[in-house]
């Protein structure tokens, strides 16, 4: 589970083919188990808050030993005033360390 390091998360998907798993599930702070969880097909999409929810899915993977792909689309959010990119960014939401501006 992890969170991506900005203020809100899209996950849209916008085709699944032959494809079993990708569990979506979102994990409130602290807890051992997620508080929801759910596959969505084609046309579904879930919003969060990133900084008060962490997310993960579990692996993708093919319904019958051949070809499949889910295709998704990810929108991210974050005020122009605090914005942070790059290789730095990546690190410490890996990390969920704080951002330079709450440093």
């Amino acid at each position: 589970m992890h969170h991506d390091g900005h203020e809100f998360v899209m996950i849209a998907v916008l085709r699944r083919n032959n494809v079993a798993g990708g569990l979506t599930r979102l994990w409130k702070p602290g807890a051992e188990e997620p508080f929801w969880d759910g596959t969505f097909d084609a046309g579904q999409a879930v919003l969060l808050d990133d900084r008060a929810l962490a997310h993960d899915v579990t692996d993708v993977l093919s319904a019958d030993g051949g070809p499949g792909h889910r295709d998704i689309l990810i929108v991210a959010f974050s005020r122009w005033s605090e914005k942070w990119y790059g290789d730095q960014h990546d690190e410490a939401a890996l990390n969920d360390a704080p951002e330079p501006s709450a440093m």
